[in-house]
């Protein structure tokens, strides 16, 4: 949707989704900010990976099955996607199916090669040819994503594709005669289409117009649509009389009324674009049409226009407004984008004056337009006990993204004295915003004290006193040991004593006594990270073949999983499905994406190729305390999670030093103590 927001990272860019996952918030809702004001639902969440090519086919070789499906390139699952649009209120919902794949789920797991060949196609675009084909272009690599490339010689590949038993030919494309720039209009290909367009608009002429006349009333709507954006264009791009730019604006502007919703978006759409000056007269005209769609456009047409010109436009399509409508919900915000203000105080006298008491669509656009002249109502709702708790929550959604002082103190209040239910959520409301949009008002100094985080961060102080002492160690004490000892077996101290290891600051008469204790840690998370520093032999103490035999082992997938969710340790940092911890890459799909040398690529040279956004750092602050884990935020604050999921914001001044490692956080496999025929069977896991 024009001007609309996908999410991801924070409106200002400087957060990732992960700094801002709220409590209880499903993954995908938090990746795509799904609950966030201003964020446009998402088309399609397939988990990892990303379109790399699209393309709309309306017609051509594939046959009327396939007619005015939405292509896309998917590199990380070797497939070409074809999307079916379903009209959904004012938006969309996509339906996804597989136009092709090299993947194929039917043969069975004993007739693969480890390299698989399958899983190297990349395509990197898709469009549709001159002739009505499909070309799908295609890197070929064992990797995606940028991290790293094992072929070498450049085997990428353009694929043809039509329908089976036929060869479609280009026709004949005459541009010299308004006739031909006619035809070539409805060509299937981009180029085509675009080169007759710019001739037939930057070059109008009599045959011309009432060529695209007579093509804006033909049945199919797309031929229609073309006609009317050229219509529309006559005298703008080129020379032409008044009369004739009389005559082709007049075709449009009758469409705006056509029994098709679709045409009347276009008219729309092209005389906003050729004609502003009528904007604001055909908004007022169009904004109580039957259409949520038609509505859709003229809200977001008005997005740029003055509120004294748009109010009552605004007015009308709110009057038209269903809840469950998010699209229109998000249109609307686009169309009081800057006067928010304005438009909320117009249209509250339409509401109950008991903010418990607003119907759905009034309470839904208080949060999607947030200004801060309804805090004061938003507290009302979120600490009303009359209120179901996604309501109450909703209002505390909304307050968070007020960037004042007031939003803040309600929120703080509804942690301090609100309802039970939610406190706990308001409270991770003020931590969060307390090092962004709240900063400096001093709101989480005020939160309730936490007996848990005093007593961690005393144990943290005690701890760097302890690496301190370490760090200058010249011979091994009775002191020293213990102190090792104590830090080894230690949560807090673990990571310390790793940050030392990592910059090999930490004398080498300790560490045996650290390694004796740091893999019985009690948090996971160190004990997994502790073999990248004190490594340990594989289970049967040998050393690891080569991954290609490794890779040809028949593996155990039972056995596999209960490796990663147990002796392995991957569920410490990755998600597998619904469990795991979400601190690492999610690995429930990653044997679709990749071959099995390239999965035990992974895990027994992790360095090898870090994925993006999860390059470790370890900061040091001011205060002498050692945090490591991935930027999740940037900015006057750093936003830090941490190996344990834990999110630590460090105000800029705070820091002392911050050294990004060129090593992946995550141990090798060999040394995590795994023999080969483990590793076989982790990966048959991840495959199967």
């Amino acid at each position: 949707m024009e001007y609309g927001n996908l999410g991801f990272s924070s409106a200002d860019g400087k957060r990732s989704w992960r700094a801002d996952h709220r409590p209880g918030q499903a993954l995908p809702t938090a990746h795509w900010r799904q609950e966030d004001p201003g964020v446009i639902p998402s088309g399609d969440i397939y988990g990892p990976g990303s379109p790399t090519g699209i393309e709309y086919y309306e017609n051509g070789a594939l046959g009327s099955e396939y007619e005015n499906m939405l292509f896309s390139a998917e590199a990380g699952r070797n497939s070409i996607w074809a999307y079916s649009a379903i009209p959904d209120g004012a938006g969309f919902k996509l339906k996804r199916s597989t136009l092709f794949s090299t993947s194929n789920p039917d043969l069975p797991p004993e007739a693969l090669n480890p390299q698989d060949a399958r899983k190297w196609f990349r395509p990197s675009d898709v469009l549709v040819g001159v002739d009505g084909a499909i070309y799908v272009s295609d890197f070929f690599d064992s990797f995606v994503g940028g991290h790293r490339m094992r072929e070498t010689e450049g085997k990428g590949t353009i694929y043809r594709i039509t329908r089976k038993g036929t060869n479609p030919q280009p026709s004949r494309i005459d541009f010299g005669s308004a006739s031909g720039q006619l035809d070539a209009l409805k060509n299937r290909a981009h180029s085509i289409r675009f080169a007759a367009y710019e001739s037939l608009t930057g070059k109008p002429t009599d045959e011309g117009v009432d060529g695209l006349i007579a093509m804006s009333r033909h049945q199919n709507s797309r031929f229609a649509a073309r006609a009317l954006y050229a219509l529309a264009e006559i005298g703008v791009a080129g020379r032409a009389s008044a009369a004739l730019v009389r005559k082709a604006r007049s075709r449009v502007d009758e469409m705006l009324v056509h029994v098709d919703p679709n045409l009347r978006i276009v008219a729309y759409r092209a005389l906003r674009r050729h004609d502003p000056e009528g904007l604001v007269r055909r908004a007022n005209r169009m904004a109580s049409d039957p259409s949520p769609a038609v509505r859709r456009e003229v809200a977001l047409s008005l997005r740029d226009v003055s509120f004294d010109q748009s109010k009552n436009a605004i007015a009308t399509l709110y009057d038209h407004f269903e809840p469950n409508d998010r699209w229109y919900l998000e249109a609307l915000g686009t169309a009081s984008e800057g006067n928010e203000a304005a438009v909320w105080k117009m249209l509250r006298y339409k509401a109950d004056a008991d903010p418990a008491r607003w119907n759905r669509d009034f309470a839904d656009l208080s949060w999607r337009l947030h200004p801060e002249s309804a805090v004061t109502a938003l507290e009302q709702r979120a600490i009303s006990t009359s209120l179901t708790q996604d309501q109450r929550r909703q209002a505390l959604d909304a307050l968070g993204f007020i960037a004042t002082r007031g939003a803040g103190e309600a929120v703080l209040a509804a942690a301090t004295s609100g309802p039970e239910d939610l406190r706990s959520y308001a409270a991770w409301w003020v931590t969060a915003r307390s090092g962004n949009e709240w900063q400096g008002f001093g709101l989480e100094s005020r939160l309730p004290v936490d007996p848990e985080a005093e007593a961690a961060a005393a144990e943290a102080k005690r701890m760097a006193q302890g690496r301190n002492k370490l760090r200058g160690a010249t011979e091994l004490s009775d002191e020293v040991r213990q102190i090792a000892i104590a830090m080894a077996q230690s949560p807090v101290g673990g990571p310390y004593v790793m940050h030392l290891a990592g910059r090999n600051e930490l004398p080498k008469f300790l560490y045996p006594v650290v390694s004796d204790h740091i893999h019985s840690n009690p948090d996971a998370s160190v004990r997994a990270l502790a073999s990248r520093y004190f490594p340990r032999e594989s289970a049967t103490g040998e050393r690891l073949p080569p991954i290609n035999e490794i890779a040809n082992l028949v593996g155990d997938s039972e056995k596999g999983r209960e490796l990663y969710f147990g002796r392995a340790v991957c569920a410490t940092c990755h998600t597998h499905g619904s469990e795991g911890r979400d601190i690492g890459p999610d690995l429930t799909e990653v044997g679709q994406r990749f071959d099995r040398i390239a999965i035990l690529d992974f895990i027994i040279n992790p360095s090898a190729a870090i994925a993006f956004g999860y390059e470790s750092v370890v900061i040091e602050t001011v205060e002498g305390h050692t945090l490591s884990g991935f930027v999740v935020g940037d900015g006057n604050t750093v936003i830090l999670k941490d190996l344990g999921g834990q999110q630590h914001r460090l105000p800029q001044e705070s820091i002392r030093s911050r050294q990004k490692l060129s090593q992946s956080i995550m141990p090798a496999g060999g040394s995590m103590a795994l023999s080969a025929q483990d590793l076989a069977d982790l990966v048959s896991f991840l495959v199967d």
